[in-house]
């Protein structure tokens, strides 16, 4: 079987990884739209908590790399992503090399072009850097963050979205071993908490087509079951269902198992895609390596 846990990261040992580009630490994709209602890619540096506490009293520095209109699409979104990204590591590796304190703590792209936001204790004159990098093409400025609760706000992912960053991870280990996420298959969801409220939980979600498998104790749980695809479609539906659910009444939603279903094959194959053990995985599934 296949385990996804809870998007929970487990702080107890923390990353601590002072470098620029923060090649160590965990790193999380998720989606939001602008004011405007277009899309935004969030690309944030996850569970620093160096970071975390500059973000409160430090300097965040919006590094702005603007695409040619030609090259931004209907939607706000740059059709070359990746050569925005490109110019980002090129200015990453020369802040590495000046050792100048700076952080780099999340990237957003849309609005035209790539936001890179930059952490640090003092002030930097970030513009004599600005002028050397080569790229006749984009616009490239600097300038500090004035209010910083917005861009907090931004980058700060919600229970949701945390959940589908790690569904996600196990949807594409699951498909790395052959699976078919669109074929439907059993799929157990696991719970935990006081037995009056995990019974209040699984009286909301029967109506939604789950039943109980069986019921844990120590700690107390409960695992429940539906027939689904394992695809990001599906779970972009069922996570903000079950993750309500589970903060409505007060218990914790664990994840989920189910098995690889190869095109064509007779029966489902269990397959191991994770670290069995408990807690100890939360980190893997929750963010990625930036590299």
């Amino acid at each position: 079987s296949v385990r996804a846990v809870c998007g929970d990261d487990d702080v107890s040992e923390p990353t601590i990884d002072l470098s620029v580009a923060g090649e160590a630490d965990l790193w999380m994709t998720y989606c939001r739209h602008s004011a405007d209602g277009y899309p935004l890619s969030i690309f944030v540096r996850m569970n620093n908590p160096h970071i975390q506490s500059l973000a409160n009293a430090g300097i965040i520095t919006r590094l702005r790399f603007d695409s040619p209109f030609e090259q931004i699409r209907d939607d706000g979104m740059p059709s070359d992503v990746g050569a925005l990204q490109d110019l980002e590591e090129r200015f990453l590796s020369e802040l590495q090399m000046l050792d100048v304190g700076v952080l780099h703590m999340s990237s957003v792209t849309g609005d035209g072009g790539r936001s890179v936001h930059l952490i640090h204790e003092n002030q930097i004159d970030f513009d004599p850097l600005v002028s050397i990098i080569n790229a006749p093409d984009v616009q490239i400025s600097a300038s500090m963050i004035s209010d910083r609760n917005v861009l907090i706000d931004l980058i700060s992912p919600t229970p949701v979205e945390q959940q589908l960053n790690g569904d996600m991870r196990v949807i594409s280990s699951l498909e790395s071993n052959g699976d078919d996420g669109t074929v439907a298959r059993r799929t157990d969801f696991w719970f935990y908490g006081e037995r009056a409220n995990l019974e209040k939980l699984v009286a909301e979600i029967t109506p939604w087509g789950y039943a109980v498998d069986r019921w844990l104790d120590e700690p107390e749980g409960v695992v429940i079951f539906t027939e689904m695809s394992v695809d990001i479609v599906s779970f972009s539906e069922v996570t903000p269902v079950l993750v309500g659910a589970a903060g409505k009444h007060c218990v914790t939603y664990d994840g989920w198992e189910t098995f690889v279903v190869r095109p064509g094959a007779t029966e489902s194959e269990p397959v191991l895609a994770v670290d069995p053990k408990p807690k100890s995985i939360l980190s893997r599934l929750f963010g990625a390596k930036k590299n």
